[in-house]
């Protein structure tokens, strides 16, 4: 980029969950096919010293759908407290996340929030020099340079309203002043209808600003713009060797910009320039080589409050590195678009999205690809909030001038589609309902699925972070987290929170229990198994009418013959664990079957992994 402006080139509340009654009172007629709740069950199972990770993060996600955010987060610290980082799944991460916003306990959030992100690899990245990058999964389907661009300088297009705004050195005869090392007219601002959006002029009131101007932006009442000048104290044009300075407008009923005033953060030792506002305007980020930063140029913030300007603050080395960050730039609940040359990406600068926290500190960045980025400068982004195009700046080859503004296009909205299906029967859920969230937890669409258990979005931003919410009566709800780099699986299971006892079943296999194994060669009851013969220990006091048949089973290893004596022992010493815990032996049966009903190929003689054999050496309980 043949920089003429500045040769340095400086530059997420919880979601609202639908309140449900949380089942407590357990339906007591076996003979009319009673429903056991299981959040009940797995309470009084832990309550009574069984417990598994299943067992409390079921608990605690019942918790968190329900909106009992202190039960939820005492549930969520046992189960991370007791598991091994990074071997739950990420989802867990992520409520805990949530949970823990909720009840304002922010740094411990971030820290789950980034565990979060470690887990998924969805976002995960922590940039340095010469890293890697990640690409956003941006889509762009054309990139055109714009005919307004001249023989020289053109960057920095936005639009405000019906208004496009750039900047420009080109020939005008309102700008008399030329640059002294280009031997060009100053940069200044030009706008013009965007109907009509080639034919443009200086913006009123700019003309009499003796000095370079660019990089503006507008409060949404279009009242108030801030952007960057060169403070030419003194009028010594000569000396080229002036800072630059951030300044606030006024902008009048007739469109003149007035009132013109410096902001205090800036300073004659070093450059402030490039000002965005975040969408609730409380945040002017800005580029700066004020001392203390990372390298030439860093991002920074400063607050805002009440027309007060705070301390900038650096926004830290996840963003900035010892090359040149610049040009910020906010898009509506997407985050911070930004460019830089510190990082080995397409080459010169670049363009990247760094995702925020509370508006300050950065959690990650990633790239923008190409034909956005190139092997060139490329810088000023800006995307229209309401439309599917945007402009970026760039110095790349095939252009007209010094700089130009190329105008980008991205593929339609695309749609998502997925079933809904039972997790025991497989069976598909009809009417459930699926509510649509931006990464914000803010809700943007809700339908239920049809007869088939199908459910459908029709637009939606290639860009963006969604959260798919599924809910129906009597099933546990199931979250995800969304982008279309990561995609959706085209079937989405639901785990019944009733299930239905009825004579024949295993209810081993309706509480996913019946995988009680046994080490080989050996029939005592692990610890292992103890947590989950714990559920059905309660299950078995839940429903005093219940009758059980023990069968437990070996794999096809040793003789025939020891294998059923094996087998036998195995299914007493099940049958003597719940009677020692309080169950009626005479509700209890217990027979061995050796190895006379394998569950794969693993028959004598086969040769078969020790995974393969593991299943046949199992524990069922047939209700009768």
């Amino acid at each position: 980029m043949k920089r003429v402006l500045f040769h340095i080139l400086l530059f997420e509340s919880f979601l609202s969950m639908a309140q449900t009654n949380f089942q407590t009172e357990l339906e007591k007629q076996y003979a009319k096919k009673n429903y056991m709740e299981v959040i009940q069950l797995y309470k009084k199972t832990i309550a009574r010293g069984y417990r598994s990770a299943k067992m409390i993060q079921l608990l605690a996600d019942s918790y968190y759908y329900n909106s009992f955010y202190e039960q939820a987060a005492e549930w969520y610290e046992k189960l991370l407290t007791n598991e091994p980082e990074g071997s739950l799944n990420e989802m867990v991460y992520f409520r805990y996340y949530q949970v823990l916003k909720t009840l304002k306990q922010y740094d411990k959030a971030k820290e789950y929030f980034s565990l979060y992100l470690k887990t998924s690899k969805k976002y995960n990245l922590k940039i340095v020099e010469q890293d890697t990058v990640k690409l956003l999964p941006f889509s762009v389907t054309l990139i055109e340079n714009l005919p307004l661009n001249t023989a020289t300088s053109e960057y920095g297009l936005i639009e405000d309203k019906n208004t496009m705004i750039f900047t420009s050195n080109r020939e005008n005869k309102q700008h008399r002043n030329k640059h002294q090392w280009t031997k060009l007219p100053y940069l200044s601002l030009y706008s013009g209808s965007t109907e009509k959006q080639y034919k443009s002029a200086m913006v009123k009131g700019i003309e009499k600003l003796d000095y370079n101007v660019s990089s503006p932006v507008f409060s949404k009442d279009g009242r108030t713009v801030y952007f960057t000048v060169n403070d030419l104290t003194g009028k010594d044009h000569k000396n080229e060797k002036y800072g630059l300075k951030i300044v606030k407008a006024t902008i009048d009923e007739k469109g003149n910009w007035e009132d013109i005033v410096f902001l205090p953060f800036n300073s004659n030792q070093y450059n402030c320039a490039h000002p965005a506002l975040s969408t609730d305007e409380k945040i002017l980020y800005f580029s700066s080589d004020m001392p203390g930063g990372y390298g030439q140029s860093d991002i920074y913030a400063v607050e805002i409050n009440k027309g007060q300007f705070g301390t900038p603050i650096n926004l830290g080395n996840i963003i900035n590195t010892s090359g040149r960050e610049t040009f910020p730039a906010i898009e509506d609940n997407s985050g911070l678009y930004f460019a830089s040359d510190g990082r080995m990406t397409f080459g010169g600068l670049d363009i990247f999205k760094a995702k925020l926290w509370n508006g300050i500190e950065v959690l990650d960045v990633l790239c923008l690809p190409e034909p956005i980025n190139s092997s060139w400068d490329d810088f000023a982004y800006y995307r229209n909030p309401n439309a599917d195009y945007g402009y970026v700046s760039s110095n790349r080859e095939g252009g007209k001038g010094l700089d130009d503004i190329y105008k980008f296009n991205l593929k339609a909205q695309t749609g998502i589609a997925a079933t809904l299906l039972n997790k025991i029967s497989s069976d598909p859920l009809i009417n459930a309902t699926v509510a649509l969230y931006n990464e914000n937890f803010e809700l943007i669409e809700k339908t239920l699925s049809d007869e088939k258990g199908i459910f459908r979005f029709k637009k939606l931003n290639l860009t963006d972070i969604y959260i798919l919410r599924v809910e129906k009566d009597k099933y546990f709800t199931e979250e995800l987290v969304y982008n279309f780099e990561q995609g959706l699986p085209s079937e989405i299971f639901l785990e019944p929170k009733d299930l239905i006892i009825e004579q024949g079943e295993d209810v081993g296999k309706k509480l996913q229990i019946n995988d009680i194994y046994f080490d080989l060669d050996q029939y005592n009851i692990t610890k292992e198994a103890e947590e989950k013969l714990g559920l059905l220990l309660v299950v078995m006091e839940q429903f005093p009418d219940i009758y059980i048949d023990i069968q437990s089973h070996t794999d096809s290893r040793a003789g025939d013959e020891y294998n059923m004596q094996l087998s036998e022992r195995r299914a007493q010493a099940t049958k003597s664990w719940l009677v020692v815990n309080g169950v009626s032996s005479d509700r209890l049966r217990a027979k061995g079957f050796g190895e006379t009903r394998l569950l794969n190929r693993c028959s004598n003689g086969v040769n078969c992994s020790e995974s393969e054999h593991k299943v046949n050496r199992r524990s069922e309980f047939i209700v009768r």
